[in-house]
């Protein structure tokens, strides 16, 4: 019986960056091998995304600006690659190629109609990056690709970077894919911009396979030239996938890791979450739990390529993305690679280094879990498209808005402090997956199959606890709508009404005081922005919705109506289901009382197996752990600076108290950047610490 060698890229942290070197003379050798190489090896990493593909005006891949050996080659040049490669190796570099797969220049394209993404209409996809091109997986362009990935194979690379690949939301309709569809569906390729027609489940299937067939027939090509090239692409968001076809449990099973641009900062950072880069890192988690997985950062802010960010939110993009599990790739222009190197990702790919059991092979304590359903995504009306390179921004009806659910939840357990998992539709038709968590949050989860719901009922029923918002299992898997919730049950609640519109200045009041009001303002809170009409059947009904008035100065509401937020006892478990869109209002209007109640939920409802006090909530708290280095490990990411964006100046936490529980035989309390070792006492079983300062981040072990 053969046993699988481990490869290279298994076998300690990641350390990638990227010193884009386009935008000076449109070519990469503008800058010498030796040269770029140092400025590489001063950002310490162990991988390279290196250009050796001239891309044209519109950031397209053009056959006039390769810099290495090639066939295909319509414009010979020097071979930039070849002295490159040895430069790097002297500074401990693997070098990746980067390959853009997703625009190409429209010269390019026009010398090859028949590769391109078309529209319904027949028009060839445009206006990429305002003026390049795409071409198609299912094209006879793939043969192309193939021929240069063993071009570039031929070389002692150390692997393959895609960027993309990837469909277009009104693409594609080539004669590849209508073809490739009739033979697989025996139908018509239906329209995309049409989410209830019967065949959408198809086109969405369709591309991803398509995708998946692309990226699998890449990866045995490489391999059969050597098997020692890593080989990935920058995969999906926590977005709706529709447009592009980037389904991640699916297109990461062709590839070596799972990647994505989570730490890409768009334009006005105020209404950018501190904390993107750590949530695409939980979700990868999840969906490529036995592979390396990577947050892509760019350290420029997005779409001004030539203004760097500043040091403080480098290091929220580097810290946030490593406190969650995953190893970051930082990208920058050369113009600004001399001030990074003196910053965060020099110091943080030290760190790394040196400290490869810290980063390496762990694994989440977190006993929370929240969700992000991208069925639900990709088929709810309510399903926001936040703005990324391969999509821009897609609005949709703001009633149940899933993005803001979701991050109204996620910001109120990041600032409780509570460690948390992001989870998908996939772990919630799994038991082995929902039996790690104490609690499950479900921040309308409206799209639910049938397998999902048995799942959950069985969850709550043999001691789980579920909270969920809104619509949650009002729709099927496939986005149709039901008459009733199929988790009603559970919730101890049905559907009697239509959604409403609430006003902004409407308000819900306690129906008594419990464990979920304490602590709450005794005066009625303010109600979501919008509900959904529910009558309790078994639930007992802890808030209710009050009169609502036309204006905001008729007076004090006092008459209850409609339930508003419930708790049902289902089997040896709980269920908290809130009528409305909480996350959303939490989100936008960052009520105290939503906060507060969504902490008491996490705590009421799960173990605490770590306390932090005297910090404040901009301070992120998570708990990994290295099974087999008996490792646990505390990551402390602050947050803490002038209330502006892009942050300028972090502000320190000092003398952080600190109790963790479930530890046992502890040796040693030890932090990693400042180099401390603490003082730690037991008491009635519980570990007690106290960190003395965190700047921008630290990591305490724990053995």
């Amino acid at each position: 019986m053969s046993v699988q060698r481990e490869q290279w890229w298994t076998k300690e942290p990641l350390r990638i960056i990227e010193i884009c070197t386009l935008l000076a003379l449109g070519k990469p050798n503008h800058v010498v091998a030796a040269k770029l190489a140092g400025m590489a090896g001063r950002l310490a990493p162990n991988i390279q995304h290196l250009h050796v593909m001239r891309h044209g005006p519109g950031c397209g891949l053009t056959d006039e600006g390769f810099y290495f050996q090639t066939s295909l080659a319509r414009k010979k040049n020097p071979d930039y690659l070849a002295r490159y490669l040895p430069e790097a190796r002297k500074h401990g570099i693997k070098a990746v190629i980067y390959f853009n797969v997703h625009a190409v220049d429209p010269a390019f394209g026009k010398r090859h109609p028949g590769w391109l993404q078309r529209k319904q209409d027949g028009r060839a996809m445009d206006g990429i990056y305002r003026s390049a091109m795409s071409f198609c997986v299912n094209s006879p362009w793939r043969d192309w690709c193939f021929q240069l990935l063993r071009d570039l194979c031929s070389y002692d690379i150390g692997g393959i970077f895609y960027d993309g690949p990837c469909f277009y939301a009104p693409t594609c309709y080539c004669k590849s894919c209508s073809a490739k569809f009739r033979k697989l569906y025996g139908k018509k390729l239906p329209p995309k911009d049409d989410k209830k027609h019967p065949d959408f489940p198809l086109l969405l299937e369709f591309q991803t396979r398509s995708l998946v067939d692309f990226l699998a027939d890449s990866n045995r090509v490489i391999k059969s030239v050597n098997r020692d090239i890593l080989f990935y692409m920058n995969s999906g968001l926590r977005s709706a996938n529709w447009p592009t076809g980037r389904m991640n449990r699916e297109i990461v099973k062709p590839q070596d890791l799972l990647g994505s641009e989570g730490g890409f900062l768009y334009e006005d950072l105020r209404f950018m979450p501190l904390w993107k880069p750590g949530c695409e890192a939980k979700l990868l988690e999840t969906q490529a739990p036995d592979k390396p997985r990577v947050v892509f950062n760019c350290l420029e802010h997005k779409p001004w390529n030539l203004q760097r960010l500043t040091d403080s939110e480098h290091w929220f993009q580097y810290a946030d993305a490593l406190a969650n599990g995953a190893f970051t790739g930082s990208a920058m222009f050369v113009e600004n690679a001399a001030g990074v190197a003196a910053g965060a990702v020099r110091k943080l790919n030290e760190v790394i280094r040196d400290n490869p059991a810290v980063f390496g092979n762990t694994e989440s304590a977190a006993r929370v879990a929240l969700a992000w359903s991208n069925v639900a995504a990709n088929y709810y009306e309510g399903s926001h498209i936040a703005k990324a390179d391969f999509t821009g921004e897609i609005s949709s009806t703001e009633v149940g808005d899933l993005y803001r659910e979701f991050n109204g939840f996620y910001d109120a357990l990041f600032r409780s402090k509570v460690p948390f998992n992001v989870i998908d539709e996939v772990s919630l038709e799994d038991p082995a997956e929902l039996a790690r968590y104490d609690l499950v949050v479900l921040p309308n989860v409206a799209c639910l199959s049938a397998k999902g719901a048995r799942t959950l009922r069985r969850y709550v029923r043999d001691g789980g606890n579920l909270a969920a918002t809104f619509e949650t299992s009002l729709y099927d898997g496939r986005g149709k709508r039901l008459r009733d919730f199929q988790l009603k049950d559970v919730f101890g609640a049905s559907v009697a009404g239509e959604v409403f519109d609430t006003k902004t200045w409407s308000y819900i009041a306690a129906s008594g005081r419990g464990p979920l009001t304490a602590g709450l303002s005794k005066t009625p809170l303010p109600s979501p922005r919008y509900g959904l009409t529910v009558k309790e059947k078994k639930a007992r009904v802890i808030f209710r919705y009050l009169e609502r008035f036309v204006g905001n100065y008729d007076g004090t509401p006092e008459k209850p109506r409609e339930p508003a937020v419930l708790v049902n006892r289902f089997g040896k478990g709980t269920a908290v289901y809130i009528a409305g869109t909480w996350g959303d209002t939490s989100w936008r209007m960052r009520f105290t009382d939503y906060y507060r109640l969504t902490e008491l939920l996490a705590k009421k409802f799960s173990r605490q197996l770590v306390t932090v006090e005297n910090a404040p909530g901009s301070l992120e708290v998570t708990l990994r752990r290295n099974r087999r280095e008996g490792l646990w490990l505390l990551h402390l990411v602050n947050f803490t600076g002038e209330m502006i964006r892009p942050m300028r100046t972090i502000i320190p936490c000092t003398d952080i108290e600190v109790e963790l529980r479930g530890m046992r035989n502890v040796k040693k309390v030890r932090t990693v950047l400042s180099g401390k070792t603490l003082r730690h006492r037991k008491v009635k079983g519980v570990l007690r610490f106290r960190v003395p300062r965190v700047e921008e981040y630290e990591v305490v072990v724990i053995t």
